[in-house]
């Protein structure tokens, strides 16, 4: 957990302000910019309702693969891409993308 914590820093200081990724996901509800990134980065596992899981599912269903890989890095990817997120994707076809790409990856 430690590895990851100092890799979410370096990310953080590499792509500041990962809440303008997120905040067009969740346009409908008001978090704070802190808020969306303690969720995303998993130190808090659900604020007013909203989790870390519905996070991931609505980065998984909202940008492409090359625009997640940017916002997320593999390391990251792998937490993301469990089964649990991939079978919340209400496309089936999004399914079968992730579950191939955790294949290849993983």
């Amino acid at each position: 957990m430690i590895n990851f914590e100092k890799n979410l820093t370096k990310f953080m200081t590499n792509f500041p302000g990962i809440h303008q990724y997120l905040k067009p996901l969740l346009w409908d509800i008001n978090l704070s910019e802190e808020e969306l990134e303690e969720l995303f980065s998993g130190k808090k596992k659900i604020i007013r309702g909203i989790t870390t899981q519905n996070i991931y599912v609505k980065l998984l269903s909202s940008y492409n693969w090359y625009a997640i890989l940017k916002i997320a890095g593999k390391e990251k990817l792998r937490e993301i891409l469990t089964d649990d997120i991939i079978t919340k994707l209400k496309s089936k076809t999004l399914q079968q993308k992730y579950f191939y790409a955790r294949s290849v990856l993983f």
